[in-house]
């Protein structure tokens, strides 16, 4: 019968079925490289689209056996622009427990607002909150502002001053004041995107003749990032983010951070 001889157009190409399919199984696969996931400043050296943008990205582990360790984490942005104003929103959240004991428990909440001034030139204000319990920090929240500088298609970097209130377990807590410097670089291709951000935050102190901070307490960053499109709005991604504090707030912690996460990121 004629009807019997028609064939269905598939809804994804068979491409696309095998790239999501190898998704899956890196994400399910790789989160074992895991260090530690770090709290990170907003993504906020890209340009801003007009109109409601964002993303949800989500990673997820789960091992039963001779260990058992269950493991999520879950990272949401928004981004909204109306002209020469503009608005970024991003929460994180990363959980586990192993051995039905907690070993990860952190949060992260921010907020800016940008003015653009010229396409490649606008001012910053922002706040934000995180906490960290096996880092033992109670509360920080931080504020601030500075400019936003587009250098060319592939470069942004930014230059802001901020402060801090940081509440650590057996501490009390402190008020400090940082400079918070980034530089950005991101390539995209029809189906990759690369990035890296490198940021220093050095605590400010009175100033003298030979310098404005601190350099025996400085924050550095850096975050490396490769993203493969699978589906028009679906991408699978892999992070390495080092970090360093070079006076964590108690001896016995390490000053480096080491994190490797792979994740599945929804565009829209």
């Amino acid at each position: 019968m004629e009807w019997m001889r028609f064939k269905k157009e598939p809804f994804i190409g068979e491409f696309e079925m095998r790239s999501l399919i190898l998704a899956c199984f890196i994400l399910f696969s790789s989160l074992t490289l895991q260090a530690q996931i770090v709290d990170v400043p907003s993504k906020s050296g890209s340009k801003i689209k007009e109109g409601l943008s964002g993303e949800v990205e989500a990673s997820s582990f789960i091992y039963k056996g001779n260990s058992e360790v269950d493991q999520v984490g879950l990272n949401a942005g928004i981004n909204y622009r109306d002209g020469q104003h503009a608005g970024i929103f991003q929460v994180k959240r990363a959980y586990a427990e192993s051995r039905g004991e907690p070993s990860m428990d952190s949060s992260f909440q921010h907020a800016r607002y940008r003015f653009y001034l010229e396409d490649y030139l606008a001012l910053d204000v922002f706040g934000e909150h995180s906490r960290d319990v096996f880092k033992a920090l109670n509360s920080r929240v931080v504020y601030g502002a500075g400019p936003w500088v587009k250098i060319t298609d592939h470069w942004t970097a930014g230059v802001l001053i901020m402060q801090e209130k940081e509440i650590y377990v057996g501490k009390g807590y402190e008020i400090n004041n940082r400079f918070s410097n980034y530089v950005s670089f991101k390539y995209k291709t029809d189906r990759w995107e690369l990035s890296q951000t490198l940021y220093h935050q050095p605590k400010m102190h009175k100033p003298n003749l030979f310098t404005l901070y601190d350099p025996d307490d400085v924050r550095m960053l850096s975050e490396t990032s490769g993203k493969y499109q699978l589906l028009s709005s679906l991408y699978v991604k892999m992070t390495l983010t080092v970090s360093q504090d070079t006076s964590p707030p108690k001896p016995e912690m390490h000053d480096v951070d080491t994190s490797v996460i792979t994740s599945l990121v929804l565009h829209f």
